[in-house]
């Protein structure tokens, strides 16, 4: 029995743009993230991200789960690429008008992919996009994470520093206003005010966090130094050996008590005398 002509062009062709963008969309609205992955060029269906989001979408109350729907206003199709003009409704609690974007694709064998954008998908700039920012999470979720785990850990030994520089201050107070610690005898001298020892390690690798109190301000009053708000007071690591994380920071409390992270050439114009 011979094959019916349109399941031979239906064979031989394909799935169109739209098809793909459809699954894509549909996928999304069954909290399937791993199939809407299927459907973006480079994306990875088993990435970590995938999973935390597939969960979230899964465990979600009814009805509180976002649904896009899709309208196609144009469509160009140019050899192996495509380019595709969308409106996108979503609801409950969506924008009060549909999304208007503009899809890329490329076909790859005899499927269309959907090209995510190079773009910050957690900038509220993007915020007016739906297909391009789930595409985009999908393709690059697990680099985003690992950028917001590292960010994470730099605003926990920020706020380690912060902690620890107020209880410099609280510690002069009580000393005469004089600065007695030093990197020898800190956390001896500084526990009972902190009553936290997880604060001298380093929320990233959970070692201590080689931290260096500036020895020029030893015995130092706080109330006599010129310009406290512009001298180091606390390091990460000594002033000839600065620890710099991987984005090329490093953090300095300051002996008027906040604390800063600063690149390595502003780190070049710290000021350490008193």
């Amino acid at each position: 029995m011979p094959i019916p002509l349109f399941l031979v062009a239906a064979l031989t062709l394909g799935t169109t743009p739209e098809d793909t963008i459809q699954k894509f969309v549909t996928a999304f609205n069954s909290g399937d993230l791993a199939a809407a992955a299927v459907q973006v060029l480079d994306a990875k269906q088993d990435s970590e991200f995938v999973k935390l989001i597939s969960k979230q979408l899964k465990d979600a109350k009814p009805g509180t789960q976002p649904k896009a729907t899709v309208t196609f206003k144009k469509v160009e199709i140019n050899g192996s690429d495509a380019t595709v003009e969308i409106s996108t409704a979503i609801d409950p609690n969506g924008p009060p008008k549909p999304l208007a974007e503009m899809i890329r694709l490329r076909k790859v064998g005899d499927d269309w992919k959907i090209i995510a954008p190079k773009y910050d998908p957690t900038d509220p700039r993007n915020a007016n996009e739906f297909v391009n920012m789930v595409a985009t999470m999908l393709a690059s979720g697990d680099e985003a994470m690992a950028g917001a785990k590292k960010a994470a850990m730099r605003t926990a030994r920020l706020s380690n520093f912060k902690q620890i520089a107020t209880a410099l201050m609280i510690h002069s107070t009580d000393h005469d206003d004089k600065i007695l610690i030093t990197t020898a005898n800190a956390q001896k001298a500084l526990g009972p005010i902190l009553k936290n020892d997880q604060i001298w390690l380093d929320p990233e690798t959970k070692k201590p966090m080689n931290l260096s109190f500036n020895p020029l301000l030893f015995n130092k009053r706080l109330t006599d130094l010129q310009a406290p708000a512009e001298t180091v007071l606390i390091s990460w690591g000594p002033k000839d050996a600065l620890i710099f994380d991987e984005s090329g920071r490093t953090v300095i409390g300051y002996a008027d008590g906040h604390v800063k992270l600063m690149t390595k050439e502003q780190a070049k114009t710290l000021r350490w005398k008193p």
